[in-house]
């Protein structure tokens, strides 16, 4: 009888630790977290780009600019195949993977450009397609320009535009003997004399307009001669120099020594 119960208290006693230990293995089972698998963001399973491989560079702007005046030219342009505007085509490669990328710049009234630009860059930076015209401008005919001209003078003439490659009207151009004003296109034409034995002084000329930087080129088409001109006596273009200018929004003065580098 003592052996009987002895034995059923050892089998009680048995079956209370195996639902001891079962208890304890089932806490640790209850409290440890699900594993979850996730992919390397370096593979690439769906062929898609990934954010390793797209180009980490700093800002890239193309445009274009008539190369004749200055002034900006609405282009399309052509990459891989595939045409943008411009806003479309700065806007693609801001995000755009690491890599060359061939462009095509096209415009009806100009003849078609091509470049291309590598990224990833480390610094903003852009590049502008100075295109040609199919069509010269009409201020640079003679029989436009002849309406400037003066006896003993030449001509320099051009455009002034703003940083977005529109033209600027009302802009003083002036020089120690002349002074004139952009029209409504942004055209200038400004008499000077460049006597050939003073060709490397050439001449100071200042481009000023409120709410613009002022530009002041000094020595202005040095090393040029600007022939006198004798009445009645014209060759058979009546344009001697060209400048075309690019203000700024803002204040102060630029000054930029044009000194022919061959000039003493």
């Amino acid at each position: 009888m003592n052996m009987n119960k002895k034995g059923f208290s050892n089998i009680a006693l048995l079956i209370i630790l195996v639902v001891i230990v079962a208890g304890v293995a089932g806490y640790f089972v209850m409290t440890q977290k699900p594993i979850t698998l996730t992919p390397n963001p370096s593979e690439n399973t769906q062929g898609q780009i990934t954010n390793q491989e797209v180009s980490k560079s700093a800002t890239y702007t193309i445009s274009s600019r008539d190369i004749e005046t200055g002034m900006v030219v609405e282009a399309t342009y052509t990459v891989n195949n595939k045409t943008y505007t411009e806003k479309e085509l700065n806007s693609y490669l801001k995000k755009a993977p690491a890599g060359r990328y061939d462009i095509v710049a096209k415009s009806n009234e100009h003849k078609e450009m091509s470049s291309y630009i590598e990224l990833p860059i480390s610094q903003d930076s852009g590049m502008k397609f100075a295109m040609s015209p199919l069509v010269k401008p009409a201020e640079f005919s003679d029989s436009y320009l002849q309406q400037f001209t003066k006896p003993g003078t030449g001509l320099i003439v051009g455009f002034v535009v703003d940083e977005d490659g529109q033209p600027l009207s009302g802009v003083a151009v002036n020089s120690p003997v002349y002074n004139v004003t952009t029209n409504n296109r942004g055209f200038y034409a400004l008499n000077a004399t460049i006597p050939e034995s003073a060709s490397c002084a050439g001449v100071d000329i200042t481009f000023s307009k409120f709410g613009y930087k002022t530009k002041k080129y000094l020595h202005a088409m040095s090393g040029s001669v600007i022939p006198h001109r004798a009445s009645g006596d014209y060759p058979s273009s009546f344009l001697d120099g060209g400048m075309n200018i690019e203000l700024q929004k803002g204040s102060g003065e630029d000054i930029v020594d044009d000194k022919h580098k061959l000039c003493p």
